[in-house]
């Protein structure tokens, strides 16, 4: 519990820092906001508390401040400022102890034992020598967690308390911390000859700068007598520039000055070079429709760096949904000055010599920077080969046979030739690895190279430029291991979402909560074509009609200047419209698919389209009514070729059009099943167009060459969603939002509607077994396949829906909704599916055909025998083994 609440006070250092306004008023010893003004404590005065935005924090030489005791509920400062000076003392000898939980031990005969913290403490010495426990240790090494020294304990025979802990002190500033006089934190040696000595207590220092050229102590406490000495406590240093000419001391007491038997164990002193959380970036890519609308899934890649210690995860979370956390195996960078930040005050900069290879200038820049306050920046006029190199007195030592991963972060501006790449050498110039080369021109992009050398020895690391332009390198990295802390899942659910994100290093050092820009997903063109309508006008002809019919969008809403119409009559069987609607004898204007109807002004007139009516003609309606003015179809031979087709687009662009005829569509399927719950009834067929099983209450227009038409059907009862996922309990998420990439079996949830599309589809080489669980309508949008040997079976518990762009798509489908094959308008083109179908409420078959009632159907379902042979797919549906029933009635 404590080391979290360390880290979170750390992760809001900066907020505090640069607030400009107080938040809440502050005092000595219940810490407070102190405005950004400096603060310089009395000399002799007590401090307490969390005490934030302080501007320079002072202690003058000759003073000496103290950390409020324990014993009046304090025992412990936090000071967070711009730059801390202690030229004086801040003292906090004996003025903890809080911690009693693990090591406050009570002594038996004499002597009490030592408190423990850093360390364990002593035991006391009774009637054999150290016979009284001593405290435990407590705490961590290397994390960011401190803590109060603890009391020593007590000695029976005295009845008098040990020796005092010392407190907690933490010290973080933004620029630099520096110590010319002393922190002392020790313990306190026991009131008499009983009772162990306190444990030193804990001392933290975090700064990009710290100088220490003063005294630090953190000593346990000695017993005068016969207790346990205190164990040292613990120092720690997070940083990324130290100097250090002081001194620093944890060690553990003594039993009593001079001797050395029954002392506490020394503390620990641990130095960190690196006190700065990581950063995460992300990047959204989409298909842009209309009104920054995205018309496809949205797929997000999040990425981490951390120059220092390493990324351990990249956790994300989209809206206000659960967490997810991807962990990486990252050491820590091998590369010194990795972010060019330090330079020698010559015109070079530390650790990094420059190559020369053709004309070119060299320099530290900060004209654009990815981290911290610089780059270089090489400026090439010539073909050779420019760059940065590690020195080898500071190059990195590489082990023969581990893993490595070198990358950097560039930014190009008219590169030619090669451009800019990072490599490896060996000391002798042997190239050992290279990322890939970039030219042109672009913004920041992480670049990298994953390697294992053949020999142990000193690397050279080069970021440079071969050819000509402006190349600028920031964040170089090298480190053991070849995980890339970056991470790719897809949005599919249409709405309005924002992802949010952070990551953490291996020093559990959080970066802040990042936020993607809020973005918008509409994929689902518009449906629910409804309530088509003719009427004829008062005093018209029996030929001169109106038609409307109504249309929902229930995401982006409809786009109403976006409405047309075409029609078909006798004289011209395909679609398009007469200049005068009213008059067969004017212009007839073919529709023309290569040209948009909105592409001259109020709209093409030579598109074959013709803008209709809208009610409500408001953007982003849900709902509208789309209608005609009056249209004369020239004849009364309503048998014979007469359609009428809309047309409307979404506000993100999503286009739909749907078409009412005399011919309907008709389904066809090969040596598989259909099945409905409430009939199959198509309005026309053309020969043999059922070579397997088709079932239902009542079949109209099927002709089986088998005679394999089952009607009325008896056999067993519709198993749907809930059966189904009762009985296998899915849980898996899909990774990363996709279905199936790799090889394996398994059983999927997804708890909401789903889309498949170009970033969802399954993987066509691996070979799989999925049975996915949809909670929700199931959209396809793209055409998909599989390997052979794979099978994927979808449960739906509401609709299947299907775009009619779709031609070719996979799968066993069960719907308890319906099963719609065109449900963005009639498609025209014919749509395969290489698998089954059950619709528990029936089927919407919307797609027409370009041969009127011809050879070709609209729809054509091919049954795959892989699925009643495939092993793991019986294994997912039951434990037992295959079980065959009812092939034929």
């Amino acid at each position: 519990m404590f080391r979290r609440f360390i880290l979170i006070v750390i992760s809001t250092l900066f907020y505090f820092i640069l607030s400009p306004t107080p938040t809440f008023a502050w005092d000595n010893l219940n810490g407070g906001d102190h405005s950004g003004l400096d603060w310089t404590p009395s000399n002799g005065s007590e401090i307490a508390g969390i005490q934030v935005n302080i501007g320079d924090f002072n202690i003058n030489s000759g003073n000496i401040v103290y950390v409020a005791p324990a014993s009046s509920a304090y025992g412990s400062v936090e000071i967070r400022a711009r730059n801390i000076y202690i030229s004086g003392s801040l003292d906090g000898i004996g003025r903890g102890g809080s911690k009693t939980s693990t090591s406050n031990p009570v002594g038996s005969a004499w002597g009490g034992g030592g408190g423990g913290y850093g360390g364990a403490g002593g035991g006391g010495f009774g009637g054999s020598a150290c016979n009284a426990t001593g405290g435990v240790s407590y705490g961590t090494i290397d994390n960011f967690d401190i803590d109060q020294g603890s009391d020593g304990g007590k000695g029976s025979s005295g009845g008098v308390v040990g020796g005092k802990g010392g407190a907690k002190i933490i010290l973080i500033a933004s620029q630099t911390i520096t110590i010319l006089g002393s922190i002392e934190n020790n313990g306190t040696m026991s009131g008499n000859g009983y009772g162990g000595g306190g444990s030193g207590g804990g001392i933290y220092l975090q700064a990009p700068q710290i100088i220490q050229s003063g005294t630090i102590e953190a000593k346990g406490g000695d017993s005068d007598g016969n207790g346990g000495g205190g164990a040292g406590g613990r120092i720690k240093y997070f940083y990324n520039s130290l100097s250090e000419t002081g001194s620093e001391s944890v060690a553990g007491g003594q039993k009593w000055p001079g001797e050395w038997t029954c002392r506490g164990e020394d503390g620990t002193v641990t130095k960190v070079p690196d006190y700065t959380a990581p950063d995460a970036f992300h990047t959204i890519s989409g298909t842009l429709g209309n009104n920054s609308w995205y018309t496809t899934t949205v797929n997000v890649a999040l990425a981490a760096e951390d120059l220092e210690s390493g990324v351990k995860s990249i956790e994300y979370w989209i809206d206000g949904g659960i967490h997810q956390t991807i962990p990486y195996s990252t050491g820590r960078n091998l590369i010194d000055n990795p972010s060019f930040e330090n330079n020698d005050g010559l015109g070079g900069i530390n650790s990094w010599s420059k190559v020369i290879g053709g004309v070119a200038t060299f320099s530290q820049t900060n004209d654009a920077v990815k981290f911290g306050s610089f780059a270089v920046k090489i400026l090439s006029s010539a073909s050779g080969w420019n760059s940065f190199d590690t020195n080898a007195l500071q190059a990195p030592y590489l082990i023969a046979g581990k893993a490595y991963t070198v990358s950097g972060w560039v930014k190009r501006d008219n590169l030619s030739g090669n451009g800019a790449q990072i490599r490896v050498l060996s000391t002798d110039g042997t190239l050992i690895a290279s990322t890939i080369s970039l030219a042109g021109t672009g913004d920041w992009v992480r670049v990298s190279k994953s390697f294992s050398p053949s020999v142990s020895g000193i690397y050279l690391v080069e970021v440079g430029l071969e050819g000509g332009g402006t190349v600028w390198w920031d964040g170089a990295n090298l480190y053991e291991g070849i995980d890339e802390p970056s991470f790719n899942f897809v949005v599919s659910l249409n709405g309005q979402h924002q992802v949010h994100y952070l990551a953490t290093n291996n020093e559990n050092l959080k970066s802040s909560v990042k936020d993607s820009e809020v973005f918008k997903i509409d994929t689902i063109s518009p449906a629910n074509w409804r309530n088509f309508t003719l009427t004829r006008p008062p005093g018209a002809n029996d030929h001169t009609l109106i038609a409307s019919i109504t249309v929902d969008d229930t995401t982006s809403g409809l786009d109403p200047a976006s409405a047309y119409f075409q029609y078909i009559v006798r004289s011209y069987p395909t679609f398009g419209y007469y200049s005068n609607l009213e008059s067969c004898s004017s212009t007839w204007i073919p529709n023309d698919a290569s040209r948009s109807p909105n592409i001259d002004g109020p709209y093409d007139l030579q598109s074959g389209w013709k803008p209709a009516t809208v009610n409500p003609n408001t953007p982003g309606a849900n709902t509208v009514t789309i209608t005609t003015p009056r249209i004369d179809f020239c004849d009364d031979e309503w048998a014979d070729l007469k359609k009428i087709r809309f047309m409307i687009k979404d506000m993100a662009g999503n286009t739909s059009t749907r078409e009412f005829a005399i011919n309907a569509p008709w389904l066809q399927t090969s040596g598989g099943d259909v099945h409905s719950e409430v009939g199959i009834n198509m309005q026309t067929s053309s020969g043999n167009n059922a070579s397997f099983v088709v079932s239902a209450p009542v079949i109209t227009n099927f002709i089986s060459s088998n005679n394999w038409l089952v009607s009325p059907y008896s056999g067993l009862a519709f198993l749907d969603y809930s059966y189904w996922s009762n009985k296998m309990n899915p849980s898996k998420n899909l990774v990363g939002g996709k279905l199936p990439q790799t090889a394996g079996s398994g059983t999927y949830l997804v708890n909401s509607d789903y889309i498949i599309d170009q970033n969802t589809h399954p993987s066509s080489s691996a070979s799989f077994t999925a049975v996915v669980f949809i909670n929700g309508d199931l959209y396809i949008n793209n055409d998909f396949s599989v390997n052979a040997n794979s099978a994927i079976v979808f449960v739906v518990k509401k609709d299947v829906k299907v775009r009619k762009q779709v031609r070719n798509m996979v799968g066993v489908y069960f719907a308890d909704g319906k099963i719609n094959t065109s449900y963005n308008g009639s498609g025209e083109d014919q749509l395969t599916v290489k698998g089954s179908m059950a619709a528990k409420a029936g089927f919407d078959l919307n797609r027409g055909s370009t041969e009127e009632n011809g050879s070709t159907s609209s729809e054509f379902i091919q049954y795959q025998p892989t699925y009643l042979m495939n092993s793991d797919l019986a294994k997912l549906f039951s434990t037992s083994n295959y079980i065959w029933q009812e092939v034929v009635p």
